[in-house]
């Protein structure tokens, strides 16, 4: 889900842990954005922020996404990310 400037995964887990696979599928989400956008979103949104909401637990984890991705780097691991789901399709 996308709230102000947050896309948020929803996580209904009696742990409560940040497994790297979550960290990975959101990382995943974003790019997914970043290449094609979300339905319903204007394409000018701006996401700076990513999350993982704990819904047994009341908890929202918050980061900015400045500080996991490069955007230096991005557009590079943007075709490196195109070329390897082509390969799987």
């Amino acid at each position: 889900m996308v709230i102000d400037d947050a896309l948020i995964e929803v996580k209904t887990t009696k742990n409560f842990v940040v497994e790297r696979k979550y960290f990975d599928q959101l990382i995943g989400y974003y790019i997914l954005f970043r290449i094609g956008g979300i339905d319903g979103l204007p394409r000018t949104h701006s996401i700076k922020k990513l999350g993982i909401y704990f819904s047994r637990h009341g908890h929202l984890w918050l980061f900015k996404v400045s500080d996991v991705i490069d955007e230096k780097k991005l557009p590079k691991f943007i075709n490196w990310f195109k070329k390897e789901a082509r390969q799987e399709f």
